[in-house]
């Protein structure tokens, strides 16, 4: 756990890194040889997946912890299917309870200490 300023540096850091992982992918494949890009054809569908994973705008937002109740953190720059799936990963947390789990889960760990 960390406070939200650093935890939002880590966020930002990790999307932007995927970002240049995927550019280097990109730039690697079309830049290689007739084989290189087969290749490139052949994993396209798997990485495309593994894109639509990490973008930011699919997972819409993240829980702020340290709030009694449920609040989430989203893109200022947001479309509506950013938004979309913001609410639609807010409704699965409070499903789950995750509020409530964390709470129980850290009481456990303080009083085990």
């Amino acid at each position: 756990m960390t406070d939200g300023f650093t935890g939002n540096v880590m966020l930002k850091l990790a999307e932007g890194e995927a970002r240049v992982l995927f550019r280097w992918i990109r730039s690697a494949i079309q830049d290689g040889g007739f084989l290189t890009r087969l290749g490139g054809l052949l994993v396209r569908r798997a990485l495309g997946g593994l894109r639509d994973r990490m973008d930011p705008g699919r997972i819409g937002a993240q829980p702020l912890l340290g709030v009694n109740g449920n609040a989430f953190i989203g893109h200022g720059s947001a479309d509506a299917s950013a938004v979309y799936y913001a609410l639609r990963t807010a409704r699965t947390a409070v499903e789950a309870r995750l509020t409530i789990r964390l709470t129980e889960a850290l009481e456990l760990l303080r009083s085990a200490s």
